[in-house]
C-alpha cells in the first residue's frame, strides 16, 4: 500500500512542478525505474524464501498485478514520449518473463499422491496417457526456459535499440533491465528445481501405477492398496525417493503432498 500512495504523491508533486519539461519528464522516468526496481526486488526475496509452490504462485500474480498498477499510473502521464517509450520496454519485456513462469508454476503445483480419485483414474489408458503427455509438456518447458529467456533478452535489446532513445538511454535501460531480470531469473531458477523434481517424480509413480493396474485398488477406508506387499514396497520406494530429493535441497514440498 506505501507503495501506491508514494507514487501518488509523485504525480501529484509532478503535476505542479515548474521545471522544465526535460527535467518533469527524466525525474518521471527515474521515478518509474525506482518503483519497477522495487516491486522485482521485492519479489525476489518473497520468493526465494516461499515455503510452497502455491505461495510463490500468489507472489508471482502479485508481481503481475503490481507491473500494471505502476504502468497505469505513469502512463497517465501524456505527451511524455520518453517516459512511454521506457514503459513499454519495462512492461512488455518483465511482464513477459512473469507470465511464462505462471505458466510453468500453475501446471507444476499439483500433486496427487493423496488424491485417490487421481490414482483411480490412472487405470484408464487414455488418461494416463493424457497425465504423462501433460507432465512430459511441463518438463520440456522448464528445460526450454533459460533458452527461451536468452532469446527475449535479445528481442529486448533490439527494442531498445530501435526505441529511438539517446545512445545514454539506452545503455541505460538495457543495464537496468539486466540488473532487474537476473535477479528475477535467479529466483525463478530456485522455483524450477521442486517443480521439476515433483514432475520427474510423478511421471515415475504413474507409469509404475498404469503397468501395475490390475494389481492395485482404491479402498474407502484404507486408500491405495496393492496385492502384494513387494509392490507396496517398490511403490513406497518411488514416492520417497522424490520426497527425499526435495527434502535434501531443502525445498518446499518436501515434508508434505
Amino acid at each position: 500500500m506505501k507503495i501506491w500512495k508514494a507514487i501518488l504523491v509523485a504525480c501529484l508533486f509532478l503535476s505542479g512542478c515548474t521545471d522544465s519539461e526535460t527535467k518533469q519528464e527524466d525525474k518521471l522516468i527515474k521515478d518509474y525505474e525506482f518503483y519497477i526496481g522495487k516491486v522485482m526486488s521485492n519479489h525476489s526475496k518473497n520468493v526465494a524464501v516461499a515455503r510452497s509452490i502455491e505461495e510463490t504462485y500468489k507472489h508471482h500474480v502479485l508481481l503481475l498485478k503490481d507491473l500494471s498498477k505502476i504502468k497505469d499510473s505513469f502512463s497517465a502521464f501524456t505527451g511524455k514520449d520518453r517516459l512511454h517509450k521506457t514503459i513499454e520496454i519495462y512492461h512488455d519485456s518483465l511482464s513477459y518473463f512473469v507470465i511464462r513462469q505462471v505458466q510453468i508454476i500453475e501446471l507444476g503445483m499439483p500433486i496427487w499422491l493423496n488424491d485417490i480419485n487421481m490414482l483411480a483414474k490412472l487405470k484408464d489408458e487414455t488418461f494416463y496417457q493424457q497425465h504423462q503427455e501433460l507432465l512430459s509438456g511441463l518438463l520440456s518447458m522448464i528445460d526450454e526456459f533459460e533458452d527461451l529467456m536468452m532469446t527475449h533478452h535479445e528481442t529486448i535489446r533490439l527494442k531498445i535499440v530501435s526505441s529511438g532513445l539517446s545512445q545514454q538511454e539506452r545503455q541505460k535501460h538495457w543495464t537496468f533491465f539486466e540488473r532487474v531480470s537476473s535477479k528475477n531469473l535467479k529466483a525463478m531458477s530456485v522455483t524450477l528445481k521442486p517443480i521439476k523434481i515433483r514432475a520427474e517424480g510423478q511421471v515415475g509413480v504413474a507409469q509404475f501405477l498404469y503397468e501395475n493396474k490390475n494389481d492395485y485398488k482404491i479402498d474407502p477406508e484404507e486408500g491405495l492398496v496393492f496385492s502384494s506387499k513387494a509392490l507396496t514396497i517398490k511403490y513406497n520406494m518411488r514416492v520417497n525417493s522424490m520426497m527425499r530429493r526435495l527434502d535434501s535441497e531443502k525445498m518446499y514440498g518436501g515434508t508434505s503432498r
